[in-house]
């Protein structure tokens, strides 16, 4: 499954714009807590990359990066 997953998402291009929502609905309650630390946040978004979009590290980290900067920015906090 991780292989065919990897083939999707590179065909699809997903952004990480496009996979942040299910992120955040596979894991509301570590984003949702503002006083979780940065590195657990980005341990959370890594593995969910990599598990769902393929073992691409240099991706993987590309949107745990993103998702930290957007879990520092607020946006998880509703």
């Amino acid at each position: 499954m991780v292989f065919f997953a990897t083939r999707i998402n590179d065909a699809c291009d997903l952004q990480n714009e496009d996979i942040e929502p299910y992120l955040y609905v596979a894991a509301r309650q570590s984003l949702r807590d503002h006083q979780s630390k940065l590195g657990r946040i980005k341990s959370v978004a890594v593995t969910y990359y990599r598990v769902h979009h393929g073992g691409n590290r240099k991706l993987a980290n590309s949107f745990g990066n993103y998702v930290v900067e957007r879990f520092r920015g607020g946006a998880y906090f509703a």
